[in-house]
Order: structure tokens, then sequence, then C-alpha cells
């Protein structure tokens, strides 16, 4: 299910975190309607948005809830160029 958050968090402006505390592996197929006006060529899930994402994910048993919640984030905050040896 980690897996699956992570790859669900490409349609949403945010994080999706994983709270299900279902381990192992799980098959399941998700049904969506196509938004004809958001599609983008040659990319197969161009057509779906969030909310039927979340319509679908509901459908399977799966709820999508929006929430505060700690992240681990990388900040760079100072480069330099390295220096010859």
């Amino acid at each position: 299910m980690e897996e699956a958050a992570r790859s669900f968090a490409f349609f949403f402006d945010r994080p999706v975190i994983d709270r299900t505390n279902l381990k192992g592996d799980y098959d399941f197929t998700i049904e969506y309607e196509d938004d004809q006006d958001a599609r983008i060529p040659l990319n197969p899930f161009s057509g779906l948005t969030p909310s039927a994402l979340s319509a679908a994910l509901a459908s399977v048993g799966l709820k999508l809830e929006s929430t505060k919640a700690p992240i681990k984030v990388l900040v760079i905050d100072h480069v330099e160029k390295p220096t010859e040896n």
C-alpha cells in the first residue's frame, strides 16, 4: 500500500501518506471515468483527475482524506563549486 500511495501522489498537489497499516502485496483494479478535457497525448493516465481517482479508490474500500502530517524534506541551502585537488 505504501508503493500505491506514492504513485497516487502524482495526481495530487501534495504527498499521499499510507495510513492503512496494511502489509504485504495487494492486487486490485480501479475503474474511473476518463476526462477527455484533461487528456495529454501519449500519457495513458492523463484523463484521470484527482476526484475520479478518489472515487475509484473508494470503490475498492480506500479513502483519501486531506490532513496535515509531518513529512521528510531535504533542503539544500548552500552550494559551492568544488575546488581542484
